[in-house]
């Protein structure tokens, strides 16, 4: 059993025990949407614990079109050419719960010097 947490946007947590194994990708919509509307809800995600960052080398080359679709996959969106930087990925997703909808982001930055 694990036990994790999500935050909303407006501040509430909501928490779950779950047995495993469960795979999330299986409640796991896409979501398409502009730059505008994917920025603006960036930028609202201030809350602690709603944004994370790693930064890691990369074992392989980086192959954006390989990456997308590993990201597709998954469940998520792979929304193209909203970001400035055309070598990062964005996307969106909706998780389906019995009770609410959580609205998920991504945004990959590849940092091919990293260490």
């Amino acid at each position: 059993m694990t036990r994790t947490h999500f935050e909303n946007c407006n501040g509430t947590q909501s928490r779950f025990e779950l047995n495993l194994p469960i795979f999330l990708n299986k409640f796991f919509d896409p979501v398409q949407m502009d730059s505008q509307t994917f920025f603006t809800r960036w930028k609202n995600l201030s809350n602690p614990g709603q944004e994370q960052q790693k930064i890691f080398k990369a074992n392989f080359p980086i192959d954006k079109d390989r990456n997308s679709q590993t990201l597709i996959n998954f469940g998520w969106s792979s929304l193209s050419g909203i970001d400035p930087n055309p070598e990062n990925f964005c996307g969106a997703g909706i998780i389906h719960t019995s009770t609410q909808q959580y609205g998920c982001l991504y945004r990959l930055e590849p940092n091919r010097q990293a260490q």
